[in-house]
């Protein structure tokens, strides 16, 4: 994928999740957005501060996110959503439930908006060392690409 089709698909899923968002804004009580430019500014600072302190958090917290079964990823996705609500003015968030619908209604709709990246995957099937005699379903070895 080049840079100008990466860099036309981000701003098109940008656009997207802001235009979803202001207009749940509309729909969930808790959530008020003033205007649309506001949606996107918090979509794009999400997006940076997911890229910047993820990895980070992540690391962190790993032990705790295995044991209580991800439920910390949970608090950590509510964590930067707050900073970055904090950051952009225009965005009022009100309550745990809240916080909650928009988590899992971000993540199910940047699901359901990347779901055909292929590329984004590290590792691939590697057909040709695969193992696969017999036409066993197997693709052994995995290869970084």
């Amino acid at each position: 994928m080049s840079y100008v089709s990466w860099l036309r698909r981000t701003a098109l899923i940008w656009a997207i999740e802001a235009v979803v968002l202001f207009l749940l804004s509309r729909l969930a009580p808790g959530l008020s957005i003033d205007r649309w430019q506001s949606a996107l500014a918090l979509i794009v600072i999400i997006s940076l501060l997911d890229a910047v302190l993820w990895p980070i958090l992540s690391y962190v917290a790993l032990p705790f996110m295995v044991l209580s079964l991800g439920v910390v990823t949970l608090v950590l996705n509510g964590c930067i959503l707050w900073l970055a609500a904090a950051l952009v003015p225009g965005i009022s968030i009100d309550g745990v439930w809240t916080y909650l619908l928009l988590i899992f209604g971000m993540a199910i709709l940047s699901t359901l908006l990347t779901i055909d990246e292929v590329e984004q995957l590290w590792w691939q099937p590697d057909p040709v060392n695969s193992g696969c005699d017999r036409g066993s379903p197997d693709f052994g070895w995995v290869t970084p690409r």
